[in-house]
């Protein structure tokens, strides 16, 4: 018979197993020409995304953000915002390290639609099938 000591482990691992299953790096892509426009004060700025998965983005920018802070954004093939049709979405990202040149980005489905509730129409604020839908258009 088991002790109580060896059954908690047993869990611990299997949980260890599933996070790291759901922790697993999602597949990176180099978008060439995908851009993010941010908000953190007056008027949107614009800066390259390096590389996007389906779950986060690398980011060239020259700002001083912090590990931990919340950022929305919008996600485009570049180009005057104005006319960047149906080629784009919302979504809130958080920052999660910084490089060289830039900012590891997570997004945040999970707030986003409370961010953008009364700015962004529905069908343009990202979600986890959005996202992967956006990045499929994006790839061609």
């Amino acid at each position: 018979m088991e002790s109580e000591f060896e059954v908690l482990s047993k869990g611990s691992e299997i949980s260890r197993f599933f996070r790291w299953l759901t922790t697993l790096p999602a597949k990176r892509y180099s978008l060439p020409g995908l851009v993010a426009y941010y908000w953190t004060a007056g008027s949107p700025k614009v800066c390259s995304v390096g590389n996007i998965s389906a779950s986060g983005m690398y980011v060239q920018a020259n700002e001083a953000w912090l590990p931990g802070s919340m950022i929305p954004m919008t996600l485009q093939d570049g180009g005057d915002p104005e006319e960047a049709g149906d080629g784009w979405i919302a979504v809130l990202v958080r920052v999660v390290r910084t490089g060289p040149d830039g900012f590891g980005l997570a997004f945040v489905f999970s707030e986003s639609a409370q961010m953008f509730a009364d700015v962004i129409p529905p069908d343009r604020l990202a979600n986890d099938r959005a996202m992967k839908r956006f990045l499929k258009h994006m790839r061609g």
